[in-house]
């Protein structure tokens, strides 16, 4: 083959290479980037249902409208 042509295969496979670095390098960035923010969505469902949870235990019970008439 021409050494030209060796030349220039190489560096378009070289090319190719690059490319494919710098995708997966965004790839890992963006995944990264997801799980960082399904853990903080996840803290603050943790944390309504804490303060949800707390407010509900803290509600006053109602006395009974009337007692029964009827003693067993």
């Amino acid at each position: 083959m021409n050494s030209r042509l060796d030349e220039d295969l190489a560096w378009l496979r070289v090319q190719d290479m690059q490319r494919e670095m710098e995708n997966r390098r965004l790839m890992a960035g963006s995944l990264t980037f997801a799980m960082a923010t399904a853990k903080l969505g996840l803290g603050v469902l943790r944390a309504l249902t804490d303060l949800l949870s707390r407010q509900a235990g803290s509600r006053r019970v109602a006395p009974p409208a009337a007692e029964s008439r009827h003693h067993a």
